[in-house]
């Protein structure tokens, strides 16, 4: 079993149960065959902002970062990264794609796990297999395909 820290220092509603959110992350970390450490962090808007502000050089509020554990050369840890998801933007972008909020938390922690184990969406080619990956975890919570849109 992994370790996960679940960080919600304002106290904000998070859509899913812990201990499916912890069925998630496991589930998508056996990807790997390492043990892993990570934490989720749920944050408000200034939060979210300040950090995008800070690594990303973007003073606009974002629903989720990923920072990957990078450690240096012939150091091993269990460490994976933390992921940082604003609650408030989550929300919002449910309500605007007729998603439920627990449908979009849950891809977007997938998609935030997907990005620690050094997924990307830089290009076509690893983006339709990142989405493809996220996808399928969902589909095994019983969520609808985040990227098929409905008219």
């Amino acid at each position: 079993m992994h370790t996960i820290i679940i960080q919600n220092p304002y106290n904000m509603r998070i859509p899913i149960s812990i201990k499916i959110l912890k069925k998630i992350i496991n589930k998508v970390l056996e990807l790997d065959n390492k043990k892993h450490e990570l934490v989720i962090r749920i944050v408000d808007l200034n939060e979210i902002i300040n950090l995008n502000i800070q690594y990303r050089d973007n003073n606009n509020p974002t629903n989720i970062i990923s920072f990957q554990c990078e450690l240096p050369q012939g150091v091993h840890e269990p460490y994976l990264g933390d992921i940082v998801i604003c609650m408030p933007v989550v929300i919002q972008e449910a309500k605007m794609q007729s998603k439920s909020i627990e449908a979009h938390f849950s891809h977007l922690l997938v998609h935030g796990v997907l990005h620690l184990l050094g997924y990307t969406h830089k290009n076509i080619k690893n983006a339709a297999i990142m989405e493809q990956k996220e996808i399928e975890y969902l589909e095994l919570f019983n969520f609808n395909n985040p990227y098929h849109i409905t008219p």
